[in-house]
């Protein structure tokens, strides 16, 4: 029997099975090729919803039988090649077989839930609006080629994860790298000016701007720094020449230091 892209099918179940057989093969030879345990398939076929995985496992059951129904699939071994090369049995490709099985699993298990747990108790397939109050025919058509839903999981489709994964970790790590360098901690005193400093007093106060800077000591004393980076600090001067060192650090551990030569002359 060969199936067409005009033919309607009642069920999920029977469309299912119809594929099978159609290829001539067991419930444990599509076992066998597809990898999927054998009471998922029986479940499948005899729609048995309640038993079934969640949505997600068993979208990705459909798409890999899609595959095989349609010998779209590498095939494991030289009789299930020969066949599926001899049966014709479809004539799809393998995204209107899967659109096709797909919309029937969802009208029945629809069917399913409401006769069990009353209208719009779906957890798989939120109410859309649509009425399926009973087994809707669905007809397969080449309008639904190409078409995947979002929510399948396929080898591709991990693969593009996973790269996406590695490169957000490879950029955080060269962020951790590297921007300590690009964001250098800076200390700029603005008052007084000059670097090297004559007074008369015996205190000074050191007025300024930090960028890039979690912490600023002045003499290993602890120097605060206002939310636009202005810092005010005194010091105390022996007489003679003083030295006064800012060190400035960022969140990373790189830091700075700036000194100033102050030069306390008594009078």
């Amino acid at each position: 029997m060969k199936h067409s892209r005009e033919k309607n099918y009642s069920s999920f179940g029977e469309t299912f099975r119809n594929f099978r057989e159609g290829l001539g093969m067991s419930v444990k030879e599509l076992s066998d090729l597809s990898k999927i345990q054998i009471r998922h398939l029986e479940n499948l076929e005899r729609e048995k919803f309640i038993e079934l995985p969640p949505l997600v496992y068993t979208r990705g059951f459909l798409y890999k039988c899609s595959g095989i129904f349609t010998n779209g699939d590498i095939l494991s071994n030289a009789k299930n090649k020969k066949k599926l090369k001899e049966s014709g049995n479809c004539d799809l490709s393998r995204e209107e077989c899967f659109i096709a099985l797909l919309r029937l699993y969802s009208a029945g298990k629809r069917v399913y839930e409401s006769a069990n747990f009353g209208a719009g108790n779906s957890r798989d397939f939120p109410n859309s609006g649509e009425k399926n109050s009973n087994n809707s025919i669905y007809a397969i058509n080449s309008k639904h080629r190409g078409f995947l839903p979002s929510a399948l999981i396929t080898p591709k489709g991990i693969l593009y994860f996973a790269t996406s994964f590695f490169l957000v970790v490879v950029a955080g790590y060269l962020a951790v790298r590297f921007i300590p360098f690009v964001f250098i901690p800076q200390v700029i005193v603005e008052k007084p000016v000059s670097e090297n400093v004559i007074v008369n007093s015996s205190s000074i106060t050191f007025e300024g701007r930090a960028k890039w800077t979690s912490s600023l000591t002045l003499d290993n004393s602890e120097v605060y720094i206002g939310e636009k980076g202005e810092f005010k600090a005194d010091i105390n001067l022996e007489e003679g020449v003083n030295i006064a060192i800012f060190r400035a650090r960022n969140i990373f551990g790189k830091g700075v230091e700036v000194a100033r030569r102050i030069v306390y002359i008594k009078s």
